[in-house]
């Protein structure tokens, strides 16, 4: 990671209700505004790390994402977790 390298971490509420933002296109909206923002601050790419073994890597492949890596990585109480990263070009940016 270099000293331009910005990381940023996005989560639902803690006991949002899961039924209220399935299928709606807020994430895709989120995702969308990311890369605007991106865009405006002439950041070239966009990484985005969910866990293995959830639905939510669909979500990203549908958007064009492009798988980079699956690996494992800990959590803050030591945990094993297996991920998937992928990645968006910020100048074409989600579909």
């Amino acid at each position: 990671m270099t000293p331009n390298d910005v990381r940023h971490s996005v989560f639902p509420r803690p006991g949002y209700p899961r039924k209220c933002r399935d299928r709606r296109g807020l994430g895709r909206l989120l995702l969308d505004r990311t890369v605007a923002r991106l865009l405006a601050r002439r950041v070239s790419d966009l990484q985005v790390r969910c866990l293995a073994g959830t639905p939510a890597y669909l979500f990203y492949e549908a958007l064009g994402g492009r798988l980079v890596e699956e690996g494992c990585h800990q959590d803050d109480d030591g945990t094993d977790l297996q991920h998937r990263i992928y990645r968006y070009e910020t100048d074409t940016g989600p579909r």
